[in-house]
């Protein structure tokens, strides 16, 4: 009778990423490893003198591919970076953001980025993105306040039904665009337009 063989272990997946935050430092080198399912854990070493390292774990929607992305989201000059936390069955997602902290020079979470998905340099908008099936799509878009995400501007494309609170009695087109306008957190202006049918 032959003996049982053991299989090998599968080893944790892990990936390395060197990024530069900025021109007048080293680069900071990021080593990340699935540890779980749905887990990882990123260490960052490197950078300039004086930094003692930080590591964090951080759940993901697929430790096998985290969807590491470097960008400067808060438009301080700096690299930030953020992994996807979720990844939906209509195409959406979500991240994690981490800010570089000039001050300390370390990475902190900012949670207050996290639906963020598209950064636009040019116009300084940071723009969220959600859809639902092929008639309901919504942009957001943000300027940043006091290094907080502020919505300032919607574009909602959505069936005529779904808006009848403000459209006029029997409107005659079925899909429609809304955009509205915010202040400090409420509408201020609303337009609306037929998507073309």
């Amino acid at each position: 009778m032959a003996a049982a063989q053991d299989t090998p272990e599968e080893k944790p997946k892990s990936w390395r990423e060197i990024v530069s935050v900025d021109q007048h430092q080293p680069p900071y080198v990021f080593n990340i490893e699935s540890i779980d399912a749905g887990r990882i854990a990123i260490r960052i070493a490197g950078g300039p003198k004086g930094y003692h390292g930080q590591t964090i774990a951080t759940d993901v929607n697929d430790d096998a591919s985290p969807g590491f992305r470097v960008l400067d989201v808060n438009f301080d000059g700096h690299k930030d970076f953020a992994v996807v936390s979720n990844r939906g069955f209509t195409g959406n997602v979500s991240f994690k953001y981490w800010i570089f902290d000039r001050a300390k020079g370390i990475f902190r979470s900012a949670p207050e980025f996290d639906n963020i998905t598209e950064v636009d340099r040019e116009r300084r908008n940071l723009i969220s993105y959600e859809k639902d099936g092929l008639a309901y799509r919504i942009w957001k878009y943000y300027h940043l306040v006091h290094g907080k995400p502020r919505l300032w501007k919607s574009v909602e494309d959505l069936h005529a039904d779904k808006a009848s609170d403000i459209l006029p009695p029997d409107y005659p087109f079925h899909l429609i665009t809304i955009v509205r306008f915010y202040r400090l957190g409420h509408v201020v202006r609303t337009f609306y337009s037929n998507r073309g049918e």
